[in-house]
């Protein structure tokens, strides 16, 4: 909880992918730590994890340029938010992956 309003604009209108995951954790609750070990079990091989906050996103960001950012990760990608999995705003994003 406690992101901008738009930030959920963002999640509307953000094509989902078969093999999207969603992290949802309680704020402070080791959510780098679980970030780390999902992206390295997932897509480690892929290069190191270097910009946590570029290759696991916060699902609700309301950076600039983050849709573009959002729409050319390569598959499979994380998303991260500490809100409830059924508090995602829309039914494409219901049937995730999420851990």
């Amino acid at each position: 909880p406690g992101h901008a309003p738009e930030g959920y604009a963002t999640v509307e209108t953000l094509s989902s992918r078969p093999d999207d995951v969603i992290i949802a954790t309680y704020p402070k609750s080791g959510t780098t730590w679980i970030q780390t070990m999902v992206y390295h079990l997932m897509i480690c091989p892929a290069g190191p994890l270097t910009d946590l906050d570029r290759q696991i996103p916060w699902l609700q960001s309301t950076k600039p340029g983050m849709e573009a950012l959002l729409d050319e990760l390569p598959s499979p990608r994380i998303f991260m938010t500490h809100d409830y999995h059924s508090w995602l705003p829309s039914a494409r994003w219901a049937n995730k992956k999420t851990i």
